[in-house]
């Protein structure tokens, strides 16, 4: 438990002396030892830098501020390289994401099909089946990425109120996905006979996909 009295914590040691809080989570030295921060006071500033992140996300805007930190009591937070495989094609797994920081490229049988940007989730589809499904397609890391990673198992212990925005955020994402799935089928039913003789840049679909 931290002391209240004669704390010899960077963090006391700076409120006793007048120095700023967000300055002591930087190491610092003093009679020749070295102090850092109570554990207590990074927490709290790191969740509340997570919480921030939260709030900008596309994904959890319109969940309320209870909900927000409740996401937070439920998630993991984790990063992955540029090139670093997220998700394997095949493999079994229920956790699903939802991109902090950074893109990742999403490959199907070795073939390019999109890009996911922060913001956007990915994974959920084996949570919305309810049961270890395969994942369809490889998930990998364009750039640098900071990931939310939310267990179904976690996700039931979430209040009532958060696991209905959850279930709010999938519809909208299913229906962005039908949509743009809907344009790519007239896209390719416009260009079969140009397709076929030819005439279509092959690279222009690829990329459209």
């Amino acid at each position: 438990m931290h002391r209240r009295d004669g704390c010899d914590c960077a963090a006391c040691h700076g409120k006793k002396n007048g120095i700023a809080i967000p300055d002591l989570v930087r190491i610092f030295t003093r009679s020749g030892r070295v102090f850092q921060a109570c554990s207590t006071d990074q927490k709290e500033i790191f969740d509340t830098e997570k919480f921030d992140t939260l709030r900008s996300l596309e994904f959890f805007k319109n969940f309320s501020d209870v909900e927000l930190w409740d996401v937070l009591r439920i998630s993991k937070w984790r990063k992955a390289s540029e090139s670093e495989q997220v998700l394997r094609e095949g493999e079994t797994g229920r956790p699903f994401y939802v991109l902090a920081e950074g893109t990742v490229r999403v490959v199907k049988q070795g073939k390019w099909l999109c890009l996911l940007h922060r913001g956007d989730c990915f994974g959920e589809m084996a949570h919305l089946a309810d049961q270890d499904s395969r994942r369809s397609a490889d998930v990998i890391a364009k750039t640098d990425v900071l990931l939310i990673e939310i267990n179904p198992d976690a996700l039931t212990r979430a209040t009532t109120g958060c696991r209905f925005q959850f279930v709010d955020a999938f519809l909208h994402i299913l229906v962005k996905r039908l949509t743009a799935a809907n344009t790519r089928i007239s896209f390719w039913k416009r260009n079969s006979t140009s397709l076929i003789s030819g005439s279509v840049d092959i690279s222009a679909i690829v990329n459209f996909w």
